[in-house]
């Protein structure tokens, strides 16, 4: 479970970089062609501006050529004709063919170049969709391989044409799986859920709150892969009423930046709540399971993927394995508030938390998650406690605040000097 877990995770990451680093790159592309082509362009420019004063009529105007906002004189004129096609597309044509030639060839330029970042998306989506239906299925089979009685398999009938082509009984059962699961998969989300809420007997609240925008998101894609973009009565018919306001079947349906990071993150959160869910259900790996999301929290931390922190730090707490996992994981939660809500949102909650029997090194945290440095270096001015050591001060994200304060130089400059003295009297 914990490397489909991984893997799926590494998966949304790759992801989420390569979106970002190509979006960057073809913007600066865009603009490379489009200076290139400015002057090429400017007749179009000048055309376009005057139909957007003149949108009611056809018009025979004369071009300038425009150097900012400055008319050249000189600039020979050129004759452009606009006919209006419908409500929102006009067609220009250019009586000086060379020109035309031109124009059409820096627009065609532009235009492959400024369609790279909606196809980025697009695919992106496609990717994403594919990615959480693999963790999906992956854990179906996952579980289905532990406990195949969940799947009533013993209640399926083969026929005889079939039955001939397999070499044994267990051959047979993998079929009746494998075709049980796939129309499971086909079935989609909300067969998903039912199956893993009452065959898994997993608490599926969370995605349940979440169908309306995960549906969506997944409807969405195969809008792209069967439908070209286009809004169709399925999506219409499917989707949230919601979540369609203002949309016409046979509109072109699009996805930007901001759709496509903050479906990443839904599925991403979705995709870590249902897999630990799934892998809890075997009771003889809880302590695993805790150390892997230990992990998972300082990584998502050092990230600043707070609501991942979030969610994962409730996880441990859940397990309740050890007093340590709940106070350090409680402290985790706090940190992923503080950034996302606001300090005074859990402030009260921290200075009421009794650690009067408990390490030092506790004491310490709830100073840095509250922003009181001065006792920090109190604390620390004197020693490092047992289990914080010099780096995780450098290192640990709770201290984040600390470190940009000035009594962190304070204490880097003790811990010099103390380090100066040592060296000599040895």
């Amino acid at each position: 479970m914990k490397t489909l877990i991984t893997q799926y995770l590494h998966n949304l990451k790759t992801l989420e970089v390569f979106i970002t680093g190509i979006q960057q790159t073809i913007i600066e592309n865009t603009l490379e062609t489009l200076n290139k082509n400015m002057e090429e362009l400017n007749p179009l420019f000048l055309a376009l501006r005057e139909e957007s004063e003149r949108i009611k009529e056809e018009k025979k105007i004369q071009n300038e050529e425009i150097i900012g906002n400055k008319k050249d004189d000189n600039a020979p004129l050129i004759d452009i004709e606009i006919e209006k096609v419908n409500k929102n597309d006009v067609q220009i044509s250019f009586n000086d063919r060379v020109l035309g030639r031109k124009v059409k060839s820096a627009v065609e330029e532009l235009t492959v170049s400024a369609n790279q970042l909606p196809l980025l998306f697009e695919s992106s989506l496609i990717s994403l969709v594919t990615f959480f239906e693999l963790l999906i299925s992956s854990l179906l089979h996952e579980y289905v391989k532990k406990y195949p009685d969940s799947l009533s398999i013993s209640k399926k009938e083969l026929k005889y044409s079939d039955l001939v082509n397999f070499d044994s009984i267990e051959d047979a059962k993998d079929y009746l799986i494998e075709k049980e699961l796939q129309n499971l998969m086909y079935d989609g989300l909300k067969s998903w859920i039912d199956f893993f809420k009452n065959k898994i007997k997993i608490d599926m609240s969370e995605l349940n709150n979440k169908f309306d925008k995960i549906n969506e998101i997944l409807i969405r894609r195969n809008l792209f892969v069967h439908n070209g973009g286009n809004i169709n009565s399925i999506y219409l018919s499917k989707v949230s009423e919601d979540l369609t306001k203002g949309m016409n079947k046979g509109d072109r349906i699009e996805v930007n930046l901001a759709y496509m990071l903050t479906s990443l993150n839904l599925l991403k959160l979705q995709g870590i709540i249902l897999g630990i869910k799934v892998w809890s259900k075997r009771k003889d790996e809880h302590i695993a399971i805790v150390e892997y999301l230990h992990e998972l929290s300082y990584e998502c931390m050092t990230e600043k993927k707070w609501d991942v922190v979030g969610v994962v730090s409730d996880f441990i707490m859940d397990f309740k394995l050890s007093e340590v996992d709940v106070l350090v994981s409680q402290m985790n939660k706090w940190l992923s508030i503080k950034r996302t809500k606001g300090l005074e949102t859990i402030k009260d909650d921290i200075e009421k938390l009794d650690l009067s029997a408990k390490e030092k090194r506790y004491r310490i945290c709830r100073y840095a998650l509250l922003n009181d440095h001065e006792n920090v270096f109190k604390e620390l001015k004197e020693g490092f406690p047992e289990k914080l050591q010099e780096e995780d001060i450098k290192e640990w994200p709770i201290f984040e605040d600390f470190r940009a304060s000035k009594h962190y130089q304070q204490l880097i400059e003790k811990q010099g000097s103390k380090s100066e003295v040592e060296l000599e009297m040895a």
